[in-house]
């Protein structure tokens, strides 16, 4: 493999290492659910919440990345790449590679944003089920 396939690999790697240990996160939080309560279930939300303003800058330049990507796949057209391929017209095809690969990023940056978004709402979820409960036993 090359040096650059090899960076873009380690990049995505670690991308998807991030959105496994949210996940997990998601599913201790949804297995805590029983021991859980008011306080704790507002400390982890608002744990969530510093991570989304921490995580602001870096998932908008994920968005404008993938928004990138799509406007540069609608200007070049298939038969323009073949014809890129057959010219040997590197630098173009360089250029839309390191785009394709920003892109592959930046989908798992917004992908990870969704499960802290799905985190916090499983947070609200059995917050609002233990009022639930609080109120019928009292």
């Amino acid at each position: 493999m090359n040096d650059k396939l090899d960076a873009f690999r380690a990049k995505l790697n670690g991308h998807l290492a991030a959105a496994s240990e949210r996940l997990d996160e998601v599913k201790t939080d949804i297995e805590a659910a029983a021991d859980a309560t008011g306080d704790k279930l507002e400390e982890k939300g608002e744990q969530l919440k510093a991570r989304f303003d921490a995580d602001k800058a870096k998932i908008a330049e994920a968005r404008e990345n993938a928004e990138a990507w799509l406007d540069s796949k609608k200007q070049d057209s298939e038969d323009a790449i073949a014809q890129w391929k057959h010219d040997r017209e590197v630098e173009k095809l360089e250029k839309r590679a390191e785009k394709a690969e920003d892109n592959a990023a930046a989908s798992i940056v917004i992908a990870v944003a969704a499960i802290d978004e799905a985190q916090l709402a499983v947070l609200e979820a059995i917050g609002a089920r233990l009022l639930a409960e609080d109120a019928k036993q009292a």
